[in-house]
């Protein structure tokens, strides 16, 4: 209860000295707002969940992507959904600790989807795309390549996407429902 309690004293406290204007690559007033309502999910404080979420909803410069945009915007920085990403260039020198090297297997490989992941997607579900089935060379004859981190062994430059739109409508049809 203490760690909940500082944790929503401290976004608090942020809400109140962040600015509105979206600055890509910074925490912003409305990523505070969207990690404030996934907080208030966990705690499964419903109406608060529900009251921060509307706030980024709402009041909010981002947008949903359209199915259209979807996959693309893995590869963007910074897309129009994206509240909050871990940002990388060529120069943060994330080399072969970045995501994209460990799901590329140019690279080390390593992360894979799973079918039961892969079957759970519709044919015409847009997420589905991001998981390609394959063979792993000397390794796994049926694989699931995840491609959300196309920069893997090229530039090893993908931001991580922390923090999106998308999440804070599910957390509110969450606490909707609960």
């Amino acid at each position: 209860a203490e760690v909940y309690d500082q944790i929503i004293s401290d976004l608090q406290t942020a809400e109140g000295l962040l600015l509105p204007a979206r600055k890509d690559g910074f925490f912003d007033l409305h990523a505070a707002r969207a990690l404030l309502a996934k907080v208030y999910l966990y705690k499964e404080d419903w109406q608060n969940a529900i009251t921060y979420a509307t706030k980024v909803i709402d009041e909010s410069p981002y947008t949903l992507l359209t199915n259209a945009n979807y996959v693309a915007s893995w590869e963007q920085k910074f897309s129009s959904e994206s509240l909050f990403e871990v940002a990388n260039t060529p120069t943060s020198n994330s080399g072969v600790n970045s995501i994209g090297y460990l799901t590329e297997q140019g690279a080390y490989g390593e992360l894979l989807a799973t079918q039961d992941l892969y079957d759970t997607y519709s044919a015409t579900d847009v997420r589905r795309q991001l998981i390609q089935p394959g063979s792993r060379p000397n390794g796994e004859s049926n694989a699931y390549f995840i491609k959300k981190y196309p920069r893997g062994a090229a530039t090893r430059d993908d931001n991580i996407k922390v923090l999106r739109l998308s999440e804070v409508y599910l957390i509110r049809a969450e606490a909707y429902a609960e």
